[in-house]
């Protein structure tokens, strides 16, 4: 047997008001049947939600987690019948999607897509990886796209990209060619690497960076505080010694190069919600995409 949700909306106006009589007014029903009903509720819990004190109620621990528990499924409860109400009369509801530096075109365009199939809005709205847990904890963002590895908490993981880093440079300095397992350490030596700041997504730096130093790579990192690709492209043109690693995918500039590198670092995306959200919006989004990528979906926050 579930929860009886009328009830447990008057338990919450108790527990809130810690008083029968204003919980009565707020509900706008009599306070003998709110009464009779927080009993039924105690009956169904099979413990005391409330006790009386010289004071007034006070909550017991049972009633503590009684309220929070309402104050969950009640949550849960509005928003689902509201996504419902929207889908029939034809609304797309618009979901805020963190979006992380380091994420290709390519794959907004295949989440624009997914929420086109979906029937949902995507709205995206920078927020750095360090950031986007926050954020997606405090409702403040609906999802998120995170480049891996990343702690994320009570938070749900799906795997969208996995592909391997190369090296690209400008073509002042060009890279070495025809090289059948990639570019080695030896390779690039002397070269300096063009990096991001790593408060912007720790987990993703430092698997790059350690993964360079056990291939015998260690570069001098250079950071660029710049989300622009111009800014990039100017300074990798700019210094004939300055390199940096993305996937082949975004390696498309003509006055750049792209090469493999041996033992490369993965490049990995993922799709971020909170655990428990039971929107159908947001359902319908994650299931849209896993459909397509036969994406991994982490269990215990993290994946990677």
């Amino acid at each position: 047997m579930g929860w009886d949700l009328r009830r447990l909306r008057y338990f919450q106006a108790v527990a809130e008001e810690l008083h029968f009589g204003r919980a009565a007014r707020r509900l706008h029903i009599a306070q003998p049947s709110l009464s009779q009903q927080i009993k039924a509720l105690e009956k169904e819990v099979g413990a005391s939600l409330l006790e009386r004190t010289s004071r007034g109620l006070r909550l017991t621990p049972a009633g503590v987690a009684t309220l929070d528990a309402a104050r969950d499924l009640l949550a849960r409860s509005e928003r689902t019948l509201r996504d419902i109400r929207d889908l029939a009369a034809g609304y797309r509801p618009a979901l805020r999607i963190g979006l992380s530096n380091g994420i290709g075109p390519d794959l907004l365009g295949r989440v624009r897509a997914a929420a086109d199939a979906a029937g949902v809005e995507a709205a995206f709205h920078d927020a750095t990886c360090a950031e986007q847990p926050e954020l997606l904890s405090r409702g403040e963002l609906d999802l998120g796209l995170l480049l891996e590895p990343v702690e994320v908490g009570e938070l749900r993981l799906l795997r969208l990209a996995d592909e391997p880093l190369g090296v690209i440079g400008g073509r002042r300095r060009p890279l070495p060619d025809g090289l059948p397992d990639g570019l080695s350490a030896d390779d690039l030596a002397g070269r300096r690497l063009l990096w991001f700041d790593r408060e912007e997504a720790p987990g993703y730096h430092d698997h790059v960076l350690e993964t360079c130093a056990a291939a015998g790579w260690r570069p001098e990192v250079q950071v660029c505080h710049s989300r622009r690709l111009s800014a990039v492209v100017h300074l990798l043109t700019a210094d004939p010694d300055l390199i940096s690693l993305v996937p082949a995918a975004k390696a498309t500039h003509p006055e750049l190069v792209w090469r493999p590198l041996a033992g490369a670092p993965r490049h990995r995306v993922a799709l971020a919600w909170r655990d428990g959200d039971g929107r159908e919006a947001v359902a319908r989004l994650h299931a849209e995409l896993a459909s397509h990528v036969g994406g991994r979906t982490a269990e215990d926050g993290r994946i990677g």
